[in-house]
């Protein structure tokens, strides 16, 4: 059973499920000014968890498929409960990724 929760790369499962799945839904309940919701949270929160998601992949020497676990959770959860507009930072969030995970140096 432990190997097969390691292959499934479980962590980033659970991390993305809790937070991009459930964190458009709970900034959707908020009365937040679209303004913080956009600005602060989408943009600069979930974009430093999107390049500390890349380079935590890259330092264990995970294969980079796991990079489309957070995007892939985080759209879903946008369809489901954010404004239609959200769904634009999946593909962000993606990039920003695939860039920390591609500038990170592993250590010798």
């Amino acid at each position: 059973m432990a190997i097969i929760m390691k292959r499934l790369r479980w962590p980033y499962w659970v991390f993305s499920i809790v937070v991009g799945g459930f964190g458009p839904a709970l900034l959707a309940q908020l009365n937040l000014d679209q303004m913080i919701r956009f600005g602060l949270i989408n943009t600069l929160l979930f974009s430093v968890i999107a390049g500390l998601i890349g380079t935590l992949v890259k330092h264990r020497q995970e294969s980079p498929w796991v990079l489309l676990v957070w995007p892939a959770v985080f759209l879903v959860g946008a369809l489901i409960s954010g404004p239609i507009d959200t769904t634009v930072f999946a593909l962000i969030y993606l990039c920003i990724s695939y860039l920390s995970y591609g500038f990170s140096r592993v250590a010798q």
